[in-house]
């Protein structure tokens, strides 16, 4: 065992530490806490593995060949008084044949393999063809001997080496959905053929949500750790002077018309009409029809609209003192719900933050790789960017999400995911190559 260590500990060094340096560099190349705690935690499982190999496992080894290699274990708890060589004693390991309990549990008239060495009485084990072959003649006699050889094979293994390094750095995420059945299969056709096209009057499509009130860095992490507390991701961070100014409200009613003239909004077709409408959610436009109704000249002052969204967003209306029946059906703010957050302050609603919304051409079911993602995320930016040149002055900077889904169902998520994943593969290969030559 002393002459396989002193043989295989360092080659098993090297094999521990290039591949726990690979899992350390992926952990350091990930912006996720899940896949940073992944390469973190086989890191050091492949160090404490190598560190008990060297050790406990060793000791072991020894421990059971000194004291336990010639004992047949639970059989020395089986003494009987039946014939040698009877169905009993055969089923109880023998021990009337074999000379007793006590030449079974001692291990009377056995020898450890140590023993025999020591004595000179051990026989050489005959090798079967492929051990000798791994063994002697491969790679020893064949590459190691001869330098000429040797000189051959490490010129193998540089033209092998240099364009596996440039195919390495054409990596790139996929640049097709993934596939779960066979090409030829009539769900798998229709998943492939449905991603090849934009979506139609029928597709549920990702909803795009256009967000205002919140500090440039929407979430304060500070003190935020997801690799000890994943549950704690931080607090929102609204921001402190928002307010529903007039220019605002004239800013929200822009930034609704900019989505609808995007060339990146599904648009509703109307078959008996022949027309077209964006799929566009804007409550400032419910908003100004329930301020009309009552008689207010809109954009409405700041105090004023803040007063007057919260009374609409509650949908109270039994002791107001106009005609419910003169109400508009556009000014019911039922659809918006979502649209808009409310705190308390001093005992009265305040709006902290709103969003409008639009059907995007996204499908929700695709299964798109992430250079297909990247192209509709800057589209995205870019309509986000034009809303926030005309608007930010009132309502600071917007941004834009994918929805409301959260994970890698979310299709920046996952994007991001299948970037990051390369990205480590990347990582991980360079850094142990490195450590390896």
């Amino acid at each position: 065992m002393a002459y396989v260590y002193r043989r295989a500990g360092l080659a098993m060094l090297i094999t521990s530490l290039t591949t726990a340096a690979a899992f350390i560099a992926t952990a350091l190349a990930s912006p996720i806490p899940t896949l940073q705690n992944f390469g973190i935690f086989s890191a050091v499982v492949i160090l404490i593995d190598y560190a008990l190999v060297m050790t406990w496992l060793s000791a072991c080894v020894v421990m059971y060949h000194n004291n336990f290699e010639m004992k047949p274990g639970l059989c020395c708890a089986c003494c009987t008084c039946a014939d040698a060589g009877s169905k009993w004693d055969s089923f109880l390991c023998s021990p009337s044949r074999l000379g007793g309990c006590g030449a079974i549990c001692g291990s009377e008239g056995y020898s450890t393999s140590s023993e025999i060495s020591r004595r000179g009485e051990e026989q050489q084990m005959r090798k079967n063809a492929i051990t000798r072959f791994f063994e002697d003649t491969f790679p020893f006699e064949m590459v190691i001997v001869s330098p000429f050889r040797r000189f051959i094979s490490i010129a193998c293994f540089l033209v092998i080496l240099f364009p596996a390094i440039w195919k390495s750095t054409q990596l790139e995420p996929q640049t097709s959905s993934e596939q779960f059945l066979p090409a030829s299969h009539p769900f798998q056709r229709y998943t492939t053929y449905s991603n090849e096209f934009y979506a139609g009057a029928d597709d549920s499509t990702v909803q795009m949500q256009i967000v205002w009130g919140f500090e440039a860095e929407p979430l304060d992490t500070s003190g935020v750790n997801l690799l000890f507390d994943p549950d704690n991701k931080g607090a929102p961070a609204y921001a402190a002077n928002f307010a529903l100014t007039p220019d605002a409200q004239l800013a929200i009613l822009r930034a609704c018309e900019t989505l609808r003239n995007s060339a990146h909004v599904k648009a509703d077709f109307d078959p008996r009409t022949g027309r077209s409408t964006p799929i566009v959610s804007c409550f400032i436009e419910s908003f100004r029809d329930f301020a009309l109704w009552r008689n207010l000249s809109f954009p409405l002052s700041t105090d004023a609209a803040a007063a007057v969204i919260a009374e609409w967003a509650s949908g109270d209306d039994t002791a107001s003192e106009f005609p419910l029946e003169s109400r508009p059906e556009t000014s019911l703010p039922q659809p918006y719900e979502q649209d808009l957050g409310f705190a308390l302050e001093d005992g009265a609603l305040k709006l902290i933050w709103l969003k409008i919304s639009a059907a995007s051409l996204l499908k929700e079911r695709s299964r798109l790789p992430s250079s297909e993602l990247r192209k509709h995320y800057d589209a995205w930016e870019s309509i986000t960017s034009e809303i926030n040149r005309d608007a930010s002055r009132w309502l600071g900077d917007a941004f834009q999400a994918a929805g409301v889904e959260a994970e890698s169902r979310n299709k920046w998520i996952n994007m991001v995911l299948q970037e990051t994943y390369v990205q480590m593969a990347a990582t991980g290969v360079a850094v142990g190559g490195a450590i390896a030559l």
